[in-house]
């Protein structure tokens, strides 16, 4: 099953749905309370409308997730959309667009009356399909790096960086990323970034504090290292700056895991030692 079966269905009961684009749009945004941003919004979705992809797990995950869904605005969106429409209702053709009863429900007993009941139960069965589906393998897949890993190449980055000072380094607050990268202009530098902050940042400034306790490192001079760097780094573009100097940190570190050094080198894009004004 996929998301055009679900929408083939409601074809079959109301024939006003000129843009399946907006319908789709609108139907994960009432799914989801209110000032709760819309996952799918700016993206391509011919694949999905399609058939050939599904959406995504992360964003399924997210229009489910108990602190986003709003079952009952759902109810009212569809509710309202199959009142607007034709009063046209063949429950015959619409089974033949579903074919099978992935709800549990039975279908004979599917009547006018019930039948945005029955799809709402359709979206949402979907929306779990694509939540629990396993992730192939493929280049766009996330990389999680394993803790212990991470925690080593920590220790060769406090190691290799250590000692060399930058006496114009000042502190500064953290700040959100869209203010240092320009997410239209530099949008998979964004996203890069903003993924490994979101998966990495508090894993990252956890395991700086528990090193600090246990060995002898100051993290002011790695954040002046890493400052000192940005400062002194090559790039016709951010995402090239970038790339340097996560070839440096490579190097320095003696590093072929260039995820692992992407996801500190994010770390200190947050916390504004790189791109920082």
């Amino acid at each position: 099953m996929d998301v055009s079966v679900i929408l083939d269905a409601f074809d079959t009961i109301n024939s006003h749905f000129e843009n399946r684009d907006t319908f789709l749009i609108n139907l994960v945004s009432y799914s989801l309370k209110t000032n709760v941003k819309n996952p799918l919004k700016g993206k391509d979705l011919g694949k999905i409308l399609s058939g050939e992809r599904n959406i995504s797990k992360d964003d399924a995950v997210f229009i489910l997730d108990q602190e986003n869904f709003d079952e009952k605005n759902l109810d009212l969106y569809i509710e309202n959309e199959l009142k607007t429409g034709n009063e046209k209702f063949n429950r015959d053709n619409l089974y033949a667009q579903i074919n099978t009863d992935p709800c549990g429900l039975a279908i004979e007993n599917m009547t006018k009356e019930n039948v945005g009941f029955y799809l709402k139960k359709l979206w949402i069965t979907y929306l779990k399909k694509c939540a629990n589906a396993k992730q192939k393998r493929n280049s766009h897949k996330k990389v999680f790096i394993d803790p212990l890993e991470i925690t080593e190449r920590f220790r060769k980055v406090v190691e290799a960086i250590k000692g060399i000072d930058d006496e114009n380094s000042e502190y500064t607050d953290p700040k959100p990323i869209e203010e240092k990268i320009e997410k239209k202009t530099e949008k998979l530098l964004f996203k890069k970034v903003q993924n490994h902050v979101m998966d990495y940042f508090s894993d990252i400034r956890q395991l700086f504090i528990e090193e600090q306790e246990t060995k002898d490192l100051v993290y002011e001079q790695i954040r002046k290292k890493i400052k000192y760097q940005y400062k002194h780094a090559n790039g016709n573009s951010k995402h090239e700056v970038f790339d340097n100097l996560v070839d440096w940190l490579m190097s320095e570190v003696q590093s072929t895991d260039r995820i692992a050094c992407e996801a500190v080198m994010s770390y200190f894009v947050q916390s504004c030692e790189v791109f920082g004004k």
